[in-house]
């Protein structure tokens, strides 16, 4: 109710909800937006096995792809579990990582401890319907910040020469992703157009009820 109330009063018409590794609370925020006639987007947010700290990228989801409705049962059978994803998954390793946890605390800690394969999640999400939007330009976890134009492409890597030049081109290059999410305007966008044809975007990546809304976008419909 607070998310909405506040997109309400920002006056946003469209917004996303891309939790981490989940989308449990997908079809609550949909109800209370119905109310308020504000569209809400389905998102999950992953965290992949590229770059040091993990590069982020987000699938965003149609209601419905191949006549079924993608609630948020779905995009967990669909989506979630055959990338690893499932809720006991995330339990068991968060468990695993602390012990004494309650279940729900432990699908919290679990749930920043797993990675998924970007290529794999991605065309997962097309399969699906849905769109892939890229942390870039300058934002964390971003593509420019863990993965350099230079060198070769091993994984999980400090030095700058070891980063992942080759495979970043690659990701554009074979349609893996549709959009850069870049954290300011004159971020790089003209890069990504130019050398990718890709476009790209500028949201609040809000983790408080407060922050909605402090970045936008508006696209023509």
């Amino acid at each position: 109710k607070e998310i909405i109330q506040e997109a309400k009063n920002k006056g946003l018409s469209v917004i996303a909800l891309t939790d981490h590794h989940t989308a449990k609370n997908i079809d609550s925020l949909k109800a209370e937006a119905l109310n308020e006639n504000i569209v809400v987007i389905s998102g999950i947010e992953f965290r992949t096995e590229y770059g040091q700290s993990s590069v982020h990228m987000i699938g965003l989801f149609p209601d419905k792809h191949n006549n079924i409705d993608l609630n948020a049962k779905a995009l967990h059978d669909l989506i979630l579990s055959p990338l690893g994803l499932s809720e006991t998954a995330i339990k068991q390793k968060g468990h695993k990582q602390k012990t004494g946890l309650t279940d729900d605390a432990a699908f919290k800690e679990g749930m920043f401890l797993l990675q998924v394969d970007f290529k794999t999640a991605a065309n997962l999400i097309h399969k699906h319907g849905g769109v892939v939007s890229v942390h870039a330009g300058s934002k964390a976890n971003s593509l420019d910040n863990e993965m350099s134009h230079l060198g070769k492409s091993p994984k999980n890597v400090k030095e700058l020469y070891n980063s992942l030049g080759t495979v970043k081109e690659e990701l554009f290059q074979d349609d893996y992703i549709d959009i850069c999410e870049i954290r300011k305007e004159n971020d790089s966008e003209d890069f990504y157009l130019k050398e990718f044809d890709k476009p790209s975007i500028i949201a609040s990546d809000a983790h408080k009820t407060n922050e909605i809304g402090n970045k936008y976008i508006w696209i023509k419909g």
